[in-house]
């Protein structure tokens, strides 16, 4: 079932007169997730409306100086750069997660919740396609954060199977706040590329 689209747009805070206008929202129109194709754009801007909603709560208060989302999404060597005062870089991205859903919780904010969740379980960079990303071990803060991990590089060891329990359980933890559990479809990582290509532009689904 393809998600609402009034729904979704009004619950992420993109509602307008003319949402599908809005930078980052139009390639979630239920006409192109209809037809889905192949499109190479680099990874860490393929969930930028996630990008957006997380920098808005974790900048409300940010104990561990992260100094933007967007950094918990790249490889290590890309991270430390704005990790702030973050150590163990495979956990920087439940760090900012677990920080930007407390914010939210605070604030009573359901659309910022509902990013942050989003946010823990897309996927990370790698150094390669077909690379797993490291998992984070440590215990997150919220418990709703902590259930989830990221989803995987498609081409991966067994991330089919993987990245369907991910979406479901990211449907579980949404529908626990009273957030639309189908918003998990947006997660979604991208298609299998090819494991001899070193670039580090992926193929994304949209």
């Amino acid at each position: 079932m393809i998600p609402s689209l009034t729904f979704t747009a009004a619950l992420l805070g993109l509602a307008s007169a003319s949402p599908l206008g809005l930078p980052g929202f139009k390639r979630f129109a239920p006409s192109k997730l209809g037809h889905l194709h192949k499109r190479q754009v680099p990874q860490e801007h393929s969930h930028d409306f996630v990008l957006v909603i997380t920098r808005e709560f974790l900048n409300l208060d940010n104990p561990k100086n992260i100094q933007d989302p967007v950094f918990g999404l790249l490889g290590d060597g890309a991270a430390a750069a704005g990790a702030g005062d973050v150590t163990n870089l495979a956990c920087l991205k439940q760090e900012t997660a677990d920080q930007a859903f407390t914010n939210a919780k605070a604030a009573g904010d359901l659309r910022g919740m509902a990013g942050a969740l989003l946010f823990q379980a897309i996927e990370r960079n790698t150094a390669g396609v077909g690379v797993a990303s490291k998992l984070c071990t440590e215990q997150a803060v919220n418990p709703e954060i902590g259930a989830l991990t990221q989803h995987q590089d498609a081409a991966s060891e067994n991330a089919g199977a993987l990245n369907k329990a991910i979406t479901l359980e990211l449907a579980k933890q949404l529908a626990g706040i009273g957030a639309d559990p189908n918003l998990a479809l947006l997660s979604g990582t991208f298609a299998p590329g090819d494991v001899s290509c070193t670039s580090l532009i992926r193929f994304y689904r949209y």
